[in-house]
């Protein structure tokens, strides 16, 4: 990384500074390299953040980065969220940590799904009398093994 330090405010010197600066970076090649990168991100983000207005802006960043993610991995997150205006009955952090932990389990599970099979998700959040109702349901690899009442995984 390139730095020069100014002892003087001058604004004139800054503008020579920076001028040399981006001179440097480009001789050097980076500048385009920075800028292709910054480009190819933003098309990205632009190409798969998925628009979700939820009401609350923990499960919208949450979503829309995990959504995001599964797409990278092919698999497809459907969603179905009735959220009372407002605030969540139990703290935001905490809800988007048990939903975060949901998502990267079920995103986990269709990566390991041969790529002939569908790889979707189905997310249900609905907020009803006080009651926060969260589902997450995805396609298994193998089939459940069941030893007495517990799922063994």
């Amino acid at each position: 990384m390139i730095r020069i330090a100014l002892c003087d405010d001058d604004p004139g010197i800054r503008k020579i500074a920076h001028d040399l600066v981006q001179r440097t970076l480009r001789q050097m090649g980076i500048h385009e390299q920075i800028e292709e990168s910054l480009s190819a991100i933003r098309h990205s983000i632009a190409e798969n953040a998925a628009i979700i207005h939820s009401g609350n802006a923990f499960l919208d960043a949450l979503l829309a980065e995990r959504m995001a993610l599964a797409l990278q991995q092919n698999t497809n997150i459907r969603t179905q969220i009735a959220l009372d205006p407002g605030e969540l009955p139990i703290p935001a952090e905490d809800f988007c940590v048990m939903l975060g932990n949901a998502l990267d389990n079920a995103v986990e599970a269709c990566a390991r799904l041969p790529e002939s099979k569908v790889r979707q998700i189905h997310l249900m959040i609905r907020q009803e009398k006080g009651m926060l109702q969260l589902m997450v349901k995805n396609p298994l690899p193998e089939p459940l093994i069941i030893l007495g009442e517990e799922y063994l995984s």
